[in-house]
């Protein structure tokens, strides 16, 4: 008779635990050109104790660096259940005509003003979200209309209007009033070209 040998393994880790990094980009110039398609690195690491020992070949996927345009998600398996994690952004992207305000949230909790997390992994979704939040920073355009010249008398109370474009942006009216103390002021985003005419039509 002859004597049959079984041999199994028993994992010491339960990899159920899930992480998730979601971008989002937030504020008044979330739509602005200076931003479409633009894309923020995001890195990730996260160890677990005597992970490393027991899977020396499979550290690979546990840390990582992804770009992500706003509103995209990126998911990482597998992790152990108790694995420590840190979730950052690196070199999250700033301009002189926006401000910028970083923050992040764990599990649809509380807004964190950080770029960087650290968190203990749980059974199921780990849900990191890192939100940039731009607004633009405005600054004026003044417009005062003079009308002068020997037939300037039935112009002078007459206003005006005129169209301005900045780049990025639809084109717009203001209107301004020859001889008034009133100057016509628009807001239009700093560090931003912007272009400003009169359309005349000339009556014979």
């Amino acid at each position: 008779m002859g004597i049959s040998t079984v041999t199994w393994s028993i994992s010491l880790f339960d990899f159920s635990s899930t992480l998730t990094i979601a971008k989002k980009v937030t504020g008044d110039a979330a739509g602005a050109a200076l931003l479409n398609g633009r894309e923020y690195r995001m890195r990730y690491t996260c160890t677990k104790e005597g992970f490393a020992e027991a899977y020396p070949d499979q550290q690979g996927y546990m840390r990582g660096e992804v770009s992500l345009r706003g509103g995209q998600t990126h998911r990482v398996d597998n992790i152990p259940v108790g694995s420590n994690c840190t979730v950052e952004e690196v070199d999250p992207f700033t301009d002189p005509s926006l401000t910028f305000n970083k923050s992040v949230s764990v599990d649809d909790g509380a807004q964190q003003p950080n770029q960087r997390v650290e968190l203990t992994t749980k059974t199921g979704i780990n849900a990191v979200t890192m939100t940039n939040e731009y607004n633009r920073i405005l600054g004026k355009i003044n417009v005062t209309k003079d009308v002068t010249g020997p037939a300037a008398a039935p112009f002078a109370n007459t206003p005006v209007t005129m169209k301005y474009q900045c780049t990025g942006d639809s084109e717009k009216t203001l209107t301004a009033h020859p001889g008034s103390a009133v100057t016509s002021a628009v807001e239009v985003p700093v560090e931003t070209d912007c272009f400003l005419w009169e359309e005349i039509t000339l009556t014979p």
